[in-house]
């Protein structure tokens, strides 16, 4: 089993709690202190405070997903039964399932113009 150690000339990443941020976030709100002064006290980037308090990049790191869970699942499930009923499968066909889905829900992937994925 591996054990990371991280290198002490890395840059830190989130050195603070989920909680720590909440509370500094909330006494900024109700006025008790400024973004500066709270990230002082609790050592919260600044930047992260402001962020934070106006609502900017409030989405998980990385890609966003374009299906939802339950759709993946109900593709996780689906692909299995086709290939028990011989019905060969490759790449394109999968993603041809998947435009077809988001064309049914409405929604506008740009990676599926022309019906090809790019």
């Amino acid at each position: 089993m591996r054990n990371y150690k991280c290198k002490p000339e890395n840059r830190p990443y989130q050195s603070y709690s989920s909680s720590t941020l909440d509370e500094a976030v909330q006494n900024v709100r109700v006025g008790k202190m400024s973004i500066l002064k709270a990230s002082k006290k609790y050592h919260v980037p600044y930047g992260t405070l402001w962020n934070k308090i106006h609502g900017l990049h409030g989405l998980k790191p990385g890609g966003q997903l374009r299906l939802s869970t339950e759709a993946e699942a109900s593709l996780v499930k689906t692909i299995p039964h086709l290939t028990q009923w011989k019905v060969p499968l490759d790449a394109m066909d999968i993603c041809c399932l998947v435009k077809s889905y988001l064309d049914k829900q409405g929604i506008v992937d740009w990676r599926f113009k022309n019906n090809y994925p790019t």
